[in-house]
């Protein structure tokens, strides 16, 4: 099974935590006057109705700078998808052939040289609506990640199961490392083959459609493709 797994950080860039963002910083600059100003653009806080606020998280909407201050912190989350999550969720060369599928192309074979290509036209039909390879092959698994800011989407090949604890996972990591929050009404496990994912506005589906084949290979060419 394919799922999609859309991600919702909790008031993200109201909630990112200076110190966190600091740290960060830190790690590459190394110009203590820079880091001040940093510092100091974060906890200048804002004026509403002629009244200060002070600001305890989070970075100044509408400034130029957010944008580059959010991705550094988020910068976190990639590497803790890049360096533990894809290296243990992509595995395998293939899947393995998926025995009904191949038994039923045995027995059309059969039929055929036995002179009934009726009957092995049949059985190729009825291979045609299962798939090639086994879906619940334990030894193969795949994982894509996407970001745009604080929206991000992982795709997952895979049993639900693994991808609930995918989900549990990036939750721990943002919550122990960047102390953000996941939104767990909001980040969604779909199946990829019935369901769409709500990205940036867009709908992404997992093609399916048996009946449309390569002409010159002869087999579907559009199944598992994304639109």
């Amino acid at each position: 099974m394919k799922w999609f797994i859309e991600g919702d950080i909790s008031q993200c860039f109201d909630s990112l935590d200076h110190s966190v963002l600091l740290t960060i910083l830190r790690e590459s600059f190394h110009d203590q006057r820079l880091l001040r100003l940093i510092a100091n653009l974060l906890k200048a806080g804002y004026l509403e109705e002629w009244r200060s606020h002070t600001t305890l998280s989070g970075v100044p909407q509408g400034g130029g700078v957010s944008p580059i201050l959010s991705n550094l912190y988020l910068d976190r989350l990639e590497r803790f998808v890049e360096t533990v999550l894809l290296p243990a969720y992509n595995y395998g060369t293939r899947r393995r052939p998926y025995p009904p599928y191949m038994a039923l192309l045995k027995g059309a074979r059969n039929y055929r040289l036995a002179g009934n290509p009726r009957a092995a036209k049949a059985l190729r039909r009825q291979a045609q609506r299962l798939p090639s390879r086994d879906p619940s092959d334990p030894h193969f698994r795949r994982l894509w990640y996407v970001r745009y800011a604080d929206d991000w989407l992982l795709g997952f090949s895979g049993p639900r199961e693994e991808a609930e604890r995918i989900k549990g996972q990036l939750g721990e990591s943002l919550r122990e490392t960047l102390h953000l929050t996941l939104s767990h009404a909001k980040t969604l496990i779909t199946n990829a083959r019935t369901e769409a994912a709500l990205v940036l506005g867009y709908e992404i589906v997992n093609q399916h459609a048996d009946d449309k084949q390569h002409r010159a290979l002869r087999r579907r060419c559009i199944n598992g493709g994304l639109a």
